[in-house]
C-alpha cells in the first residue's frame, strides 16, 4: 500500500494561478511553502489535449508531478524520489498513482491557458489552506493496458511501469461509469490478479 499525501497540499497554489502569465504555454510560478521555503512550480495548460501538469522539486530533491487530464477524468502523481547511490540504491525511484479528476476540483485547460502574471519574480503564498489528502493506493495498474484509463499514463509514468497504482473505489467508479475503455484492463490487489472485461 502506498499512500499519497504530499502532492494535493501543492493544488491550494493554483487559486494564486489566476493572476499568473503564460509564456509559451509554461509558466513559472515562486511559492513559499508551509516551511518557509521557496518553491518554483511549473506550470503547463494544453487546451487542444484538455489537460494541465503541475511540476515542483521539494527540498529533498524529490520531483513531483500532477497531471489533470479532464477528457478522461483521470488525474496521475508521478513522484521521483533519490536514490542514495552510496548506499547501493538506484539513481531514483518512481511512483505513479491514478485516481479520479473530481468537478470543480481544479480550474479548466481553457482558463489555466489564459493566466497572466504581472510580476514573475514575487514568491506568492496561498491565500487559504486546503490540507494533507491521505489516499490509500492499494490497487497495481498494468502499465501497458494503464493507456485504457488516459492517454497520458504512457508519457508521465514510463520510468514507474512496475509502481502505478490506484484505489478500488476508483476502479469500481470507472466501471460504474460505464468506461468502455477498461474491458480488458487487469489490476492486482495483493497476490490477486482481477481482469476486466
Amino acid at each position: 500500500m502506498c499512500p499519497l499525501v504530499s502532492a494535493r497540499s501543492f493544488l491550494w497554489l493554483l487559486s494564486l494561478l489566476w493572476s499568473c502569465r503564460t509564456s509559451l504555454g509554461e509558466l513559472k510560478v515562486r511559492v513559499r511553502l508551509e516551511d518557509g521555503q521557496v518553491a518554483e512550480e511549473s506550470l503547463q495548460a494544453d487546451s487542444e489535449r484538455d489537460c494541465i501538469t503541475l511540476e515542483f522539486r521539494k527540498a529533498d530533491g524529490t520531483f513531483i508531478t500532477y497531471l489533470a487530464d479532464f477528457r478522461q477524468e483521470v488525474k496521475i502523481f508521478r513522484i521521483l524520489i533519490l536514490g542514495e547511490l552510496e548506499r547501493g540504491q538506484s539513481q531514483f525511484q518512481a511512483l505513479c498513482f491514478i485516481t479520479q479528476l473530481q468537478n470543480n476540483e481544479i480550474i479548466p485547460s481553457e482558463s489555466m491557458a489564459k493566466l497572466r502574471q504581472k510580476n514573475p519574480h514575487t514568491v506568492r503564498q496561498a491565500e487559504d489552506m486546503r490540507g494533507f489528502e491521505n489516499l490509500q493506493m492499494d490497487v497495481a495498474v498494468n502499465f501497458t493496458k494503464g493507456i485504457q484509463l488516459s492517454s497520458h499514463i504512457h508519457n508521465v509514468c514510463s520510468e514507474a511501469r512496475e509502481a502505478i497504482y490506484t484505489r478500488q473505489e476508483d476502479v469500481r467508479a470507472w466501471l460504474r461509469k460505464g468506461k468502455s475503455a477498461l474491458r480488458n484492463l487487469h489490476f492486482t490487489v495483493g497476490l490477486q490478479t482481477f481482469y476486466l472485461g
